[in-house]
């Protein structure tokens, strides 16, 4: 009876133990529901959230090239929301200007693929320039794509690549397109040889 008696108690007492750390779980899952996107209604992420309110700037900035490079009819916009069964918060979806409607990026060509990726380029360097005070991105690199550009949509890219350039920002272009040599005033030719790569300057 007295082992009994014992036991009794110990179950008493680990049962309200057990009972003010379930309310403390409660909270803890409550909080982490919200920030995991499991339980909000748009299912973002707080950190997918944050990064969200950045990529708003970076397309705003994007689209100002975008626009040009596609003679007016797209635009680049954040998808608000869930993306089906997953995650939302970071997904982004082409407006056209053609057809009014909204699109999934990936029923753009691969040429107008690259002209999307080269406009969040150009944006992204804007937006990290601005939140980072004196620091600034004086270079950008850009390694192929130019290829699965059409001579139209070439001649406008390379267009606006001079625009930008120039003062004291430098855009270098990595390619193997033979058209873009006429285009370019300043190259740096790579060429293979049997006793290795050569390095040739070329201003024109």
């Amino acid at each position: 009876l007295r082992t009994i008696t014992e036991s009794a108690a110990a179950v008493q007492q680990y049962t309200e133990e057990a009972a003010a750390l379930d309310v403390q779980y409660s909270r803890a899952a409550k909080l982490a529901g919200y920030v995991t996107g499991r339980s909000n209604a748009l299912r973002v992420p707080l950190l997918q959230y944050v990064l969200g309110m950045m990529l708003d700037e970076t397309i705003q900035s994007a689209n100002r090239f975008f626009s040009v490079l596609s003679r007016g009819r797209y635009a680049l916009q954040h998808k608000q929301g869930k993306s089906g069964a997953g995650y939302g918060g970071l997904d982004i979806e082409v407006l056209d200007g053609m057809s009014g409607t909204c699109r999934s990026v990936e029923t753009l060509s691969g040429g107008e693929q690259f002209l999307a990726s080269l406009s969040l380029a150009f944006g992204l360097s804007d937006v990290v320039q601005s939140y980072s005070g004196a620091v600034r991105l004086d270079s950008i690199f850009i390694d192929e794509g130019f290829g699965s550009l059409d001579a139209d949509a070439l001649e406008k890219a390379v267009d606006t690549l001079a625009g930008l350039a120039g003062g004291d920002k430098l855009i270098g272009v990595i390619s193997h397109v033979e058209a873009l040599q006429d285009r370019l005033t300043r190259q740096v030719r790579v060429t293979k040889t049997r006793a290795g790569s050569k390095a040739e300057i070329v201003v024109e």
